[in-house]
């Protein structure tokens, strides 16, 4: 280990500081030179427009307002459509503000008080006539303005509506062939007619069969209302009828249950079957007998006009 090199001897000034930084019990108190009291200074965030003052002049042009709370209520409108008018006639002046019964008599006033009362009623009576005109004919103003402006904007709107194509539009235009216009433009059809009437008469068509669809459902309804439970003697006796103990005993059978007596239910491959015509269960001569029954039906309903009943056995 090489030895170390001897250190220069310290002066007055540096070893002062040198004792002050390596001694711990000595610091150094840092002192603000503001003469502002701490408990008066303020701090402002960036976001604050008081964070960096700028000077403002003596007499600052800005007036700022005092907050305004609350809100202004509604003016009342004095005169309304109807009727408003009637408000300015001496008729209803007089009715709103009517006189003594002893200044409508023509009695003099008994004593001083009574005679000033008379001229403060006559003041008030003045008043308010001077007013009621005075709003009435600010009204009047006031809507002959809106009119007015009104007649204006609408003079105004159509005039440029109307007005011919200005010259720098025209001049500025991009410039498209005649032959190129004819091919792109749009021509009226010329079946336009033919096809609104062939839609009319199918919308018509369309309303028919929907109006001959709600006739019959109503009808279907009205039949199945015959059979329908509405009184309580009705209930009676079929709740009487399907839960007496031999409800599935008929010609001498041991049925006990709905199953035994009716059959299964019938299942959705049977069902497809019977739309499609195809039948299950059945041989060609019943399957026959089974769609003439059905055909005779819808005939004799068609020409009926209404709904057959078949009644259970």
């Amino acid at each position: 280990m090489p030895p170390s090199l001897p250190r220069p001897a310290l002066t007055g000034l540096e070893a002062a500081f040198t004792a002050c930084r390596l001694t711990p019990s000595r610091q150094i108190i840092a002192r603000s030179l503001s003469t502002t009291p701490s408990h008066l200074r303020q701090t402002f965030p960036p976001d604050s427009p008081k964070f960096i003052t700028l000077p403002e002049p003596p007499q600052s042009s800005e007036v700022k307002h005092p907050p305004v709370k609350g809100h202004l209520p509604i003016p009342r409108n004095i005169f309304p459509t109807r009727g408003g008018s009637a408000k300015v006639k001496t008729a209803f002046i007089k009715s709103a503000t009517p006189l003594s019964k002893a200044e409508a008599a023509g009695l003099p006033p008994k004593s001083a008080a009574e005679a000033a009362a008379r001229r403060a009623a006559a003041i008030r009576r003045k008043n308010l006539e001077e007013g009621i005109r005075g709003l009435y004919s600010r009204k009047k103003l006031h809507q002959a303005k809106i009119l007015a402006r009104s007649q204006y904007k609408v003079e105004f709107n159509t005039a440029r509506a109307n007005a011919p194509e200005r010259l720098d539009e025209r001049l500025t235009r991009s410039t498209v062939k005649e032959s190129t216009a004819k091919q792109v433009q749009v021509l009226p059809d010329p079946r336009r007619f033919t096809k609104a009437i062939r839609a009319k008469h199918k919308v018509e068509r369309l309303a028919a069969q929907k109006s001959e669809a709600r006739t019959d459902a109503l009808a279907q309804l009205y039949v199945a209302a015959q059979t329908f439970i509405v009184t309580e003697e009705q209930l009676e006796e079929r709740v009487e009828k399907l839960f007496k103990e031999d409800a599935f005993v008929s010609n001498g059978s041991k049925e006990t249950n709905m199953w035994d007596a009716q059959g299964a239910p019938i299942s959705i491959g049977q069902r497809q079957a019977q739309i499609a015509g195809l039948g299950s269960g059945l041989s060609t001569s019943s399957r026959g007998a089974a769609q003439a029954a059905v055909r005779q039906k819808l005939v004799a309903e068609e020409l009926s006009g209404g709904k057959l009943v078949i009644e259970e056995r």
